[in-house]
């Protein structure tokens, strides 16, 4: 999850929605499989600001 977050905040524009996108999924991945990991709450701040970055493909 962390390194899919790195790389998408860190993306040049013309990949970053397709690698927040696939953040995305590393999250929701994580939390199904170890979804009481003690990095969870890192993982929600991580989600909400991939969620937040993705609003602007969605206009």
């Amino acid at each position: 999850m962390d390194s899919a977050y790195l790389l998408a905040i860190n993306s040049v524009p013309s990949k970053m929605q397709e690698r927040l996108e696939n953040a995305k999924v590393a999250y929701s991945s994580l939390m199904k499989f170890k979804g009481d990991t003690e990095f969870k709450s890192k993982a929600d701040e991580m989600l909400s600001r991939i969620e937040n970055d993705l609003k602007q493909y969605s206009k």
